[in-house]
């Protein structure tokens, strides 16, 4: 009975972890949240919604030709300077810092 109960133990403590890992994780997003929808419903706000959109095709208009999948590279570029990506682009947000932009694509591989 002591074996099970600390096994069940156990088992609870690293859901609880994983848990806390995936919340860490999805706080890169937060900025997103003033102008993108994260959730399955997949609402447009100002901009597109987030949800699903690693491993996505582009739904912007006026993307470079080589756009044809959201993913690391593309969704790096792009959330470096979205102008540089597409000229007049809407978003204004930028995320110069590298070790960021790999926290928010990591973020948008689990939005699924």
């Amino acid at each position: 009975m002591k074996k099970l109960l600390m096994a069940l133990l156990s088992g609870l403590m690293l859901a609880g972890l994983a848990g806390v890992a995936s919340a860490a994780d999805m706080s890169a997003l937060a900025p997103c949240k003033n102008c993108h929808d994260l959730s399955p419903e997949k609402r447009k706000i100002v901009g597109p919604p987030l949800f699903g959109i690693y491993g996505s095709k582009p739904t912007i208009e006026g993307l470079p030709a080589d756009y044809t999948v959201w993913d690391d590279a593309r969704l790096d570029k792009w959330e470096e300077k979205p102008q540089a990506v597409k000229p007049r682009s809407k978003m204004n947000y930028r995320t110069p810092s590298p070790e960021k932009r790999a926290a928010i694509i990591a973020a948008l591989k689990e939005l699924k």
